[in-house]
């Protein structure tokens, strides 16, 4: 018999941003499914947008039959450059719909300050976050080692594991 247990998710919104997955003593890591189009700029450009299709899918697979589901997203930043800003409101839009579509609800916005206080603690500048990022990810979830250290996954700079230490701060605080 199968037991049904919880589902945690944390997703460090953006298109270079990372999703994490804890179910009982199992974890799943990976990045948000992404495309790339032409820019909507009077300029000839290219822009990463979320897929909100294949995060619907990947969604419902990853929790059907959970118990409950407990999403945490990280809230975009704001009162920084309008292109990365923008970035961060399509993801954001993009990825809520896919959430949306597979049936299920945020359960709350963070700032990262608030689950980087309790999973990185004493880290002080944001030039050190990612490193502490890393070593503390690798050590909570060895069995993601790889891609929390890889650094440019198709054009994407990965090299931090925020999405499952998010994903850790939502199993603690939900369970």
């Amino acid at each position: 018999m199968r037991t049904i247990l919880p589902v945690y998710i944390g997703i460090d919104n953006g298109t270079t941003g990372s999703i994490g997955v804890i179910k009982g003593d199992k974890s799943k890591f990976f990045l948000p499914p992404i495309y790339r189009e032409q820019s909507y700029t009077k300029h000839e450009a290219y822009i990463n947008r979320v897929d909100p299709f294949i995060l619907c899918e990947r969604l419902k697979k990853i929790t059907k039959n959970a118990s409950a589901v407990f999403i945490l997203i990280e809230r975009p930043v704001t009162g920084m450059q309008v292109k990365t800003m923008a970035s961060g409101m399509r993801a954001l839009e993009a990825t809520l719909i896919g959430i949306k579509m597979a049936g299920l609800e945020i359960n709350a916005y963070l700032d990262s300050r608030e689950w980087q206080k309790v999973m990185l603690p004493g880290i002080k500048g944001s030039d050190k976050l990612k490193a502490a990022s890393r070593k503390v990810g690798c050590k909570l979830f060895p069995e993601h080692r790889e891609l929390i250290k890889r650094t440019n996954t198709k054009d994407r700079d990965t090299g931090d594991a925020d999405g499952l230490l998010m994903a850790e701060y939502c199993r603690r605080r939900f369970k």
